[in-house]
């Protein structure tokens, strides 16, 4: 479910802008099938939330990291990883 609302807001900015719909669907993409309009109010409030802030290039410079690192945890979900053999040459 994280990495579903990162790849979308990978930035606290970016986050407090998602509409509830963008937040359900990003839950739906992770699998997730149960209460998710009770869950998209909660994240949402919660992205909403007041927070302290980050100076505007510490806030890029995280989420460029952020999306590099969705994009690492998304590839190594997609490997075949089932065999002891597949984890072997992996690892």
């Amino acid at each position: 479910m994280a990495v579903a609302l990162l790849s979308i807001a990978p930035t606290p900015a970016r986050g407090r802008q998602l509409s509830r719909a963008q937040i359900r669907s990003a839950l739906s993409r992770a699998g997730l099938q149960r209460n998710l309009d009770e869950k998209a109010v909660v994240i949402q409030q919660q992205l909403r939330q007041q927070q302290l802030e980050a100076p505007a290039a510490v806030a890029r410079a995280f989420g460029a990291i952020v999306s590099a690192a969705v994009k690492v945890i998304r590839a190594l979900n997609d490997r075949d990883l089932g065999s002891r053999d597949g984890a072997d040459r992996v690892f």
